[in-house]
């Protein structure tokens, strides 16, 4: 059995962390009978430890640099892949110092290839932040992976797409919280349509929403509404793989369906004036053909100025589209 250890990203957040997970499934099928050790400073990555993903996770926060090269060291890797592009002192420690006996990594430097078997250079922000670490992957192994390999976590694939689900999170702020009653609308406006073909409405919450409780009953329109409080990896999946369309804000648990290439409508705002989000969208959208990214007009640059009547027109002519209704997508009216 190879004994492969991930460096992970030094990023906490439960998006960040989420876009790791291909590359970790990948690894799996790639090595087979293996045991993968993630190597990070924040225990938000022990959500990586599920079916086909990591078996443990080390946090080395604490560790100075000599604790965690003895503790590195003394696990004797067959292999290392190391995710942290920026960071020259993990680039020393792993590529020059660790007795590693493959070493792989991705970087932003050049001359970072002295140190590693294999290494990927590519600048940060260019492509969806998932698929960098599978093109690492793919070089060593000269094999293809897609980010839906996810879908091996729960060990099977539904065929039945027949949910909407909304994501009204936004863990970064304000900024980047459209309305809960927006999404409340559009609910209502989607499933009023004709032939919306969904049986269900999905509504994802975390812990940072559960005051949105109450904007949601069980059910609209004679679609039964079930809202999730703070589902863990394999449950996100899960619904994932029954979605027909996603309406999300840029927050961590829309990576999932992404990452399914399930349909989504993401919904973006703008941090400030001098920072729209364009220049965010090639790391953390994924491009797809049912992929639509919503962005505030111009002149307001708020997400509080998108309308719910331009988000449901959107969702019902994809809704249409997916049921091979080639008409217009007329909301009806209210």
């Amino acid at each position: 059995m190879k004994k492969i250890a991930v460096i992970a990203p030094a990023r906490p957040h439960f998006g960040n962390t989420l876009t790791q997970l291909p590359f970790l499934v990948a690894l799996r099928k790639a090595y087979g009978d293996c045991e993968i050790t993630v190597w990070s400073k924040f225990e938000s990555s022990r959500i990586l430890i599920v079916n086909q993903g990591a078996n443990r996770v080390v946090n080395y926060q604490d560790m100075s640099v000599f604790s965690f090269l003895r503790a590195f060291n003394r696990e004797h890797y067959d292999i290392v892949f190391n995710l942290r592009p920026g960071c020259e002192k993990s680039h020393v420690l792993i590529g020059l110092l660790s007795n590693a006996k493959k070493k792989y990594a991705y970087s932003i430097k050049k001359y970072n290839r002295y140190l590693y078997d294999q290494h990927l250079l590519l600048p940060k922000g260019q492509i969806y932040i998932a698929n960098v670490y599978l093109r690492l992957l793919e070089r060593v192994t000269q094999q293809r992976y897609d980010v839906s390999v996810i879908q091996d976590v729960t060990g099977h694939i539904s065929c039945c797409k027949d949910t909407l689900v909304l994501l009204p999170g936004g863990g970064a702020g304000e900024f980047k919280r459209w309305p809960v009653e927006r999404f409340v609308e559009v609910m209502h406006l989607v499933t009023r349509t004709p032939a919306h073909g969904l049986k269900r409405v999905v509504v994802i919450l975390g812990r940072d929403e559960q005051a949105y409780h109450s904007y949601f009953f069980h059910s609209v329109n004679q679609v039964p509404v079930e809202v999730v409080d703070s589902p863990g990896v394999e449950r996100l999946i899960e619904i994932a793989q029954s979605t027909k369309l996603a309406i999300a804000n840029d927050c961590g648990p829309a990576h999932i369906f992404q990452m399914n290439r399930c349909p989504i409508i993401m919904i973006w705002g703008y941090k400030r004036a001098d920072h729209p989000p364009f220049h965010q969208m090639p790391e953390w959208s994924l491009p797809t053909e049912h992929s639509w990214n919503i962005v505030p007009d111009d002149e307001y640059q708020s997400i509080q100025s998108i309308s719910a009547q331009r988000v449901a027109s959107l969702a019902v002519a994809q809704l249409n589209h997916l049921n091979g209704h080639m008409g217009r997508a007329d909301l009806p009216a209210a």
